[in-house]
């Protein structure tokens, strides 16, 4: 999420949340028994939805693993250093070549000798960009069979504002299933920049409880859209933001939470956002999230999974639960 979010979101999201049009709910921000499913770690009932694919694979996993007679294979994108470590992206597919998990893999190493957080200076006026951010962009193995193209890693060492909320070191993992060169073509410089970041999906295609961060802030889509990101949009239940929001008993401090980002019309990823600290506790959580409705065909996840593997010493962060839309 982009750091001017939280000047603005304050004064608005009580509004916004009970606007069905937008967020295609009601006030879910202020009813703590669904909270759990949008942070994780608490939704006892989603956890472990796909802990059958746990044993697929090792090292790359070209030979795959079974459950219950079914084969699944992880095949890896090249690697990229990060810290000590190395981040790539993976896929994993059944033996019909159909999708069980998309993710990201990040070795053990990558949570040591990060970048550090740079000085900031606060007394200047906030921008909309992200100020203080690391990114890697991940190529996707070859033969992949769903709509995502690459995933675009990034590292927060500081987090950002509002202070409370997603002020802690934290990962971003944008899924995108548009092509890299629109990604690199969201430009202030691109003369219809305004008028494609105004542009939003119908509202049929909008994933229930979820906001824009425009709408949120009052104030217009191409102030709140990030360059080579698009304009962000959030689940108002998040736990996180319910103080701000005035529902302090629906409080919980910021662990994971899932964003989707929209451009020129369309929804262009998707993005868990995850703190280090939370990555290494080393559990296995797997949390649904309402689903935005993407412009092509294709096989589109319904939760996204969180966990650490043994067996190869890796944190692993995937899109998953895959049916045909």
């Amino acid at each position: 999420m982009k750091s001017i979010i939280g000047v603005l979101v304050a004064t608005a999201i009580i509004a916004a949340a009970g606007n069905g049009g937008t967020n295609g709910g009601t006030n879910g921000g202020t009813d703590g028994g669904t909270n759990g499913g949008t942070n994780g770690g608490t939704n006892g009932g989603t956890k472990g939805g796909t802990k059958g694919g746990t044993n697929y694979g090792t090292n790359g996993g070209t030979n795959g693993g079974t459950n219950g007679g079914t084969n699944f294979v992880r095949v890896d994108g090249d690697a990229q250093k990060v810290g000590n470590g190395v981040a790539r992206a993976y896929i994993v597919v059944d033996e019909k070549n159909v999708p069980v998990e998309v993710g990201v893999a990040l070795s053990e190493g990558v949570m040591e000798n990060l970048p550090k957080p740079m000085p900031m200076d606060h007394s200047k006026p906030m921008t909309t960009e992200h100020l203080d951010m690391h990114q890697w962009i991940l190529a996707l193995p070859a033969k992949n069979p769903t709509p995502y193209q690459f995933v675009q890693f990034g590292w927060n060492p500081q987090g950002h504002e509002p202070p409370g909320v997603w002020d802690v070191p934290h990962f971003d993992f944008h899924f995108w299933t548009a092509s890299l060169a629109l990604r690199n073509s969201i430009v202030p410089s691109d003369p219809k920049y305004a008028e494609k970041a105004a542009r939003y999906p119908a509202d049929s295609l909008r994933p229930q409880f979820y906001l824009d961060a425009a709408t949120a802030a009052k104030t217009t889509a191409a102030a709140m859209t990030v360059p080579e990101m698009g304009l962000h949009w959030f689940d108002v239940r998040t736990p996180e933001v319910q103080k701000i929001a005035g529902n302090p008993q629906g409080y919980r401090p910021f662990t994971t939470t899932f964003i989707y980002g929209t451009w020129d019309g369309e929804f262009v990823f998707a993005e868990p956002m995850i703190t280090r600290e939370y990555l290494m506790t080393k559990g296995d959580t797997t949390i649904q999230v309402p689903s935005a409705r993407f412009a092509a065909a294709g096989y589109y996840p319904a939760s996204y999974r969180i966990r650490w593997d043994a067996s190869t010493r890796e944190y692993l962060v995937s899109l998953t639960e895959f049916s045909r839309r």
